[in-house]
């Protein structure tokens, strides 16, 4: 009997950063792409990198596009695949010159053959910093949204019940402060903004030392809220769940001070933010996402400046300027009276955010990837593929190593398994099936490992298979 892995099929690849944020995301990409005639590949980004010339050659989907990556890009394009982008950070920014700066380059973009957005702003940000992108740019939302809706959210009921009977009643506090907080160091952000050579000019690395201390004071602001948040009713729990970036220990030094402060970082966060009677953060995408799924969620601001506020995730939530406000606010959510969603912050999301009403993300994704025309192929490796990858890469390896030197010296390399925790077909397989009982769809889907952290979905029953 022949296998389903034997016959040609289009090719999507989607390799992943960071494990809890959009791993089970991008494998209900691969369903709605295996639904549609696609084999997907999901995987650790760096896994999926490694294996990327024994992998058939089919859309090669980047989580980002700045300039250090550009030879990777090259070298997967001269490989055969088809590179576009998804980026998974192009929500949330400052402003214009934020993002553009900070992810962006011409370089990289004119490699894309798709840049797939979250939304209207984001696309108007792109073809102001690059006109050339023309029809090249799709706007389609992010399957992290998909799972963030109604009609999905039933993926996670398992595991809020767990939650909640673990943990009781509790307020999330979700961190983003690893600009100043980092498990790398307290310098790793201005050692990697170095290296796009923005602090090349004083006004640049004015810019970025300024930024570094503004994070810095409300980082040391919601530490001390926190602490009053847990004082102010010591039968409240209190949860920070630290950024996968960040150092744990200056977050568990408030246990000491409130033992029901307690350090969690564990699963996908979605669950979390369902099972918290009330979510806390500032400037955090997290707190974006509890809006987005109908939680309680207040945006602790005890500062403001134009010049760092990011866009939209304090600018959705209710807001709280100081910690009586704070407290005020957690306490109307525990007696179930949280402040409702005022239209003017509903708008907001809807010119950021696209997808958030009919159909799905994954689906408009899918639409963009049928338009590439991607090689149908088998899964297996040729020998063929073997010697096209030494043919294509050793070259590219060569020049990669001419051009770095005399370059500046790198950032400290990423800690591998820190964003991106081992996994294993089990794992895939109960994301699998809890899909199928969300959604009533993915009945065909069949799943196999290929690699370390690198699986494979096809669909033998999907039309064009």
């Amino acid at each position: 009997m022949t296998s389903p892995w034997d016959r040609p099929q289009p090719w999507v690849h989607l390799p992943v950063e960071v494990k809890p944020r959009e791993f089970e995301s991008r494998m209900l990409l691969a369903c709605v792409a295996a639904e549609r005639g696609f084999g997907a590949v999901v995987g650790a980004k760096h896994h999926v990198a490694a294996v990327a010339a024994t992998l058939p050659r089919g859309i090669y989907v980047e989580k980002s596009i700045q300039l250090p990556g550009l030879a990777g890009f090259e070298t997967r394009r001269a490989l055969g695949h088809i590179e576009c982008c998804l980026d998974e950070e192009g929500v949330v920014y400052i402003d214009d010159a934020d993002y553009t700066e900070g992810r962006l380059a011409p370089a990289t973009l004119d490699l894309m053959e798709r840049f797939i957005v979250w939304g209207d702003d984001q696309a108007e940000v792109v073809r102001r910093f690059h006109p050339s992108i023309g029809d090249r740019l799709r706007v389609t939302g992010n399957p992290r949204v998909d799972l963030w809706r109604p009609e999905l959210r039933a993926v996670y009921d398992d595991a809020v019940e767990r939650i909640r009977r673990a943990w009781g009643d509790f307020v999330l506090v979700p961190t983003a402060f690893a600009m100043v907080n980092n498990d790398r160091g307290s310098g790793y952000f201005l050692q990697v903004v170095g290296e796009t050579g923005r602090l090349d000019t004083e006004r640049g690395r004015a810019e970025a030392e300024g930024y570094v201390c503004y994070s810095r004071e409300i980082y040391d602001r919601m530490r001390a809220a926190v602490v009053a948040m847990a004082e102010a009713d010591p039968g409240r729990r209190i949860v920070v769940r630290p950024h996968p970036s960040e150092q744990l220990a200056p977050w568990q030094e408030l246990s000491a001070k409130a033992p029901n402060v307690v350090i969690v970082r564990e699963g996908v966060l979605t669950p979390w933010l369902l099972a918290a009677r009330v979510v806390v953060h500032n400037n955090s995408t997290s707190g974006l996402e509890s809006v987005l799924l109908g939680r309680p969620t207040v945006a602790f601001v005890p500062l403001t400046d134009p010049r760092y506020d990011q866009n939209i995730p304090n600018a959705v939530s209710a807001s709280a300027s100081d910690t009586s406000t704070l407290l005020e606010l957690v306490d109307a959510a525990f007696a179930d009276r949280p402040p409702a969603l005022p239209p003017e912050r509903r708008a907001v999301i809807d010119r950021h955010i696209t997808a958030i009403e009919g159909r799905f993300a994954s689906e408009r994704l899918v639409d963009s990837f049928l338009e590439l025309d991607a090689p149908r192929l088998q899964l297996e490796p040729s020998v063929w593929r073997s010697v096209r990858r030494v043919l294509t890469t050793t070259p590219l390896r060569v020049r990669r190593q001419l051009a770095r030197k005399g370059a500046r010296p790198p950032a400290t390399p990423p800690r591998k398994g820190a964003k991106f925790p081992p996994s294993t077909l089990g794992e895939v397989e109960n994301f699998l099936a809890r899909l199928r009982r969300a959604s009533g769809r993915f009945s065909g889907v069949e799943c196999r490992q290929v690699a370390t952290d690198v699986y494979a979905f096809t669909d033998p029953s999907a039309a064009g298979s």
